[in-house]
């Protein structure tokens, strides 16, 4: 969109770069289309099963990573636990107080009324009032005047279990699997918060006393993009330009800030107590491990045709770790190769919520992405049906190498789809709102990146996506 002057001036003054805004209102204005899938990702065909023999290497080489120091974690830990307590707010708003059949709250609200005694968050709730089996005093204590106001809370900050020795939330639980993640020295743990959060994250981790080296970033208000109503950029009432926070996907540049090598990459609401821990540690490192095996060899490569090797082996490399034919081209194989590199666990099919493991076009040409449903025209017969195809889905265990032939960082923006920007339409207050944020962290975000998919374990996956989920076995609780 060509800027007109003062449309400019505002978004220089509000500390935007006015090139990238006007590419975003461009996009508003003309949204890109869906994501074109060519077929399904499966295990033999962009999907890979370890063998145990490679399993055995990946461990190798994950421990020689860690005893270099190389390995670290990403966890972004801005999102609030409204979506969590969603069902159980709307309860509250309603004035449900009875548990019977009359209540018609959703089942995993009634759920938790009825185990509530079973939730690692009980006392905390007693403290505020909350009665067993006693539905209005239990939502009271969430969500009354005086309670603890649960759909405040950032979901890290919420308590997920009892732990052996004092309850735990569930950036405590983190804090205890990336410690165990590495068997001597600094491990390190990056977490992404909010401004109005990071003091109260920063004393729940200094209280619970794990030897792990914690720093925070939040998201960058110049990552934050704009809107249109009806048809032209938003302004408030005074006139001033809107913007809005750009999603998980303005985080990419809080992980290229961070200057890591191996970095594993997981869901604030993806973790286990202690008891589960083994399985989930045992397949981190493979990942990780086969990462620093498979981007080690495509650098040696790299430096290889620098200098003046044939790009036989390279184009081998490419075929078998990639499943790509690249051309005979020095140039091109250097750049395919020459790129970030990730390594991303995916869990058989079973229902769950979340983004799947297809080949798909992105930057010209047909390569392995992780896309959303939303991010696929669902009216189109033969997208659907690929689509539903899908035999894996993305539960967010990646491990990430970010570091070029030459050691050096990557500029991570470099391999964005900007295509991928998710758009969205709302009606408020009888005007159209359109709302833009970046390609998703892993979705478009790293479209360009060098992409292994790998099989892992159900049993790896246990995410809190509802407070109920903390009433599954695989959290310590009785259903």
């Amino acid at each position: 969109m060509s800027l007109d002057a003062g449309t400019r001036a505002a978004i220089l003054a509000a500390g935007h770069d006015a090139n990238r805004i006007g590419a975003a209102i461009d996009r508003l204005l003309h949204p890109a289309t869906f994501t074109y899938l060519n077929r399904p990702a499966t295990v033999g065909d962009g999907i890979l099963a370890l063998s145990d023999a490679l399993a055995d290497d990946a461990e190798r080489a994950y421990a020689a990573a860690s005893d270099a120091g190389r390995v670290s974690c990403f966890v972004p830990a801005s999102g609030a636990a409204s979506r969590m307590v969603a069902t159980l707010k709307d309860a509250w708003s309603t004035g449900k107080r009875d548990l019977d059949a009359s209540w018609g709250a959703a089942e995993d609200a009634k759920r938790v009324v009825r185990y509530a005694e079973s939730l690692a968050i009980w006392p905390e709730l007693v403290h505020y009032g909350a009665r067993a089996h006693d539905a209005g005093s239990i939502l009271d204590a969430m969500f009354g005047p005086h309670g603890m106001a649960l759909d405040k809370r950032p979901k890290g900050l919420v308590t997920f279990h009892r732990g052996d020795d004092a309850p735990r939330t569930a950036i405590v639980e983190h804090l205890h699997e990336t410690r165990a993640l590495v068997a001597e020295g600094p491990v390190r743990l990056h977490v992404t918060v909010s401004d109005a959060h990071q003091e109260a994250f920063a004393e729940a981790i200094q209280a619970a006393d794990v030897d792990v080296i914690v720093d925070f970033s939040t998201q960058d208000p110049s990552t934050d993009m704009p809107s249109l109503q009806d048809g032209a950029p938003a302004r408030d009432d005074e006139g001033t330009l809107r913007f809005r926070p750009g999603g998980h996907g303005a985080l990419l540049k809080n992980l290229g800030a961070v200057g890591g090598d191996v970095v594993l990459l997981k869901n604030i609401d993806n973790v286990v107590p202690d008891s589960g821990r083994a399985t989930v540690l045992a397949w981190r490192r493979r990942l990780a491990g086969l990462l620093t095996l498979v981007q080690s060899e495509a650098h040696e490569h790299v430096r290889a045709l620098r200098q003046g090797a044939p790009t036989a082996d390279a184009r081998a490399f490419a075929a078998r770790w990639l499943q790509v034919v690249l051309p005979d081209e020095l140039d091109t194989v250097i750049a395919r190769l020459d790129r970030p590199w990730r390594v991303c666990g995916m869990v058989p099919n079973d229902g769950q919520p979340g983004g799947g493991p297809f080949w798909a076009v992105a930057h010209g040409e047909v390569s392995l992405q992780i896309v959303e449903s939303s991010q696929v025209d669902s009216t189109n017969g033969q997208q659907r049906e690929i689509l539903h195809a899908s035999t894996h889905f993305n539960p967010v265990e990646l491990a990430l190498g970010l570091r070029d032939a030459d050691g050096r960082p990557h500029e991570l923006t470099a391999f964005v789809d900007p295509d991928a920007s998710i758009v969205t339409d709302r009606t408020q207050g009888g005007h159209r709102l359109r709302y833009i944020e970046h390609p998703g962290l892993w979705n478009g975000s790293m479209a360009g990146w060098n992409t292994l998919f790998v099989e892992v374990p159900p049993d790896t996956f246990a995410p809190v996506k509802a407070l109920s989920d903390l009433l599954h076995a695989a959290h310590g609780g009785p259903l």
